[in-house]
């Protein structure tokens, strides 16, 4: 995916009960059995997603677990967020590209009382709340940008959420609201200070 500028991985894996879930710098997602420190499945992701742009410093994400499945960002032109299942690798959904890569872990909120994937890619409207029954798009932000974002976005109490990049990005506070089957994106406040 490009220069690294040291070995291993980037990412803290995700564990569960029975096996052990990484993203590797290359992009190999694999799934350790812990009982026996084998594989029990992998993916590569840069082969099988390949990325819109260069990943200059490797895949540096961490993988989430919910229910049954571990969900990745591949960030490609075929999908920006992948959900597979835990157990066999199989593919559960894929989200819609979504932008530009970063170095931005996927994580799961509740906001406006419904349990979702938030994930933030470089370029315009960069912050997407996903679906976690089928990956669709439940909203977007694009009043915020940055050029390499790693920091992830930080559900705070009211359904609101915290953005934060370096490289002039700054910070901002929005809310997420929900009126029938409609989410709306409320923004609170922005500044050029970095959080």
């Amino acid at each position: 995916p490009g220069s690294v500028s040291y070995d291993g991985s980037r990412s803290v894996p995700a564990v569960s009960a029975t096996h052990v879930y990484s993203v590797g710098m290359t992009g190999q997602l694999f799934c350790i059995d812990r009982a026996t420190g084998k594989p029990v499945w992998n993916v590569s992701l840069a082969a099988t997603y390949p990325p819109k742009g260069d990943l200059k410093w490797g895949y540096s994400q961490s993988p989430v677990l919910h229910g049954s499945m571990v969900i990745v960002a591949p960030q490609s032109r075929k999908a920006g967020v992948v959900a597979f299942d835990q157990q066999s690798g199989a593919v559960v959904w894929e989200s819609p590209a979504l932008g530009t890569p970063g170095y931005v872990s996927p994580v799961i909120a509740r906001l406006a009382g419904v349990d979702q994937v938030i994930m933030v890619s470089a370029g315009r409207d960069a912050v997407h709340g996903l679906s976690l029954e089928d990956g669709r798009e439940l909203w977007n932000y694009g009043g915020w940008e940055c050029r390499i974002p790693i920091p992830h976005p930080t559900a705070l109490p009211g359904d609101r959420l915290f953005i934060t990049g370096e490289y002039g990005a700054g910070s901002a506070m929005i809310r997420v609201t929900k009126s029938g089957e409609r989410f709306q994106v409320e923004e609170l406040y922005t500044t050029q200070e970095c959080g």
